[in-house]
């Protein structure tokens, strides 16, 4: 649930991850009750996915990519979501994923009966100074992919 996101302790981390050598390991704190999915028995796999498609199709899931990075060791000034990383297709990281978000809409709206053109995630895409405009630019060139 957006709702239950702690903005402030968000804004915290990305600036002190602006600042170089801010933290150190130690002083990170590691998130408590993570699961692997290996370790799962495919029933709370099952159940995870269907709980997870149950709540993109009540519209309280929504989707962080952090994009904030240069493709400079690609060779590139260019944000590494517009890079084109040498697939077949030619289809860029940034049309890869929105690929797979609407797909992920399609299967929420069939697992819960409901027409997948009246459904929207929400996704939410963190820029730095150095990427925004052209990130931009490159979702309007094309048609926000879809």
């Amino acid at each position: 649930d957006l709702q239950a996101l702690d903005f402030d302790y968000l804004q915290k981390v990305c600036e002190s991850s602006l600042i170089s050598g801010s933290a150190s390991a130690e002083e990170a704190t590691p998130a408590e009750n993570v699961q692997k999915r290996a370790n799962l028995t495919p029933e709370q796999r099952e159940r995870w996915r269907s709980i997870g498609l149950q709540r993109i199709a009540q519209g309280k899931l929504g989707i962080v990519l952090m994009a904030g990075g240069q493709g400079t060791r690609l060779g590139s000034s260019a944000p590494k979501g517009c890079f084109d990383i040498g697939l077949p297709s030619k289809k860029s990281l940034f049309q890869l994923q929105a690929e797979r978000l609407l797909r992920l809409q399609q299967l929420a709206a069939q697992a819960a009966g409901k027409d997948p053109t009246e459904m929207e995630v929400p996704w939410y895409i963190m820029t730095s100074e150095f990427t925004d405009s052209e990130t931009q630019a490159f979702f309007q060139e094309h048609g926000f992919f879809g």
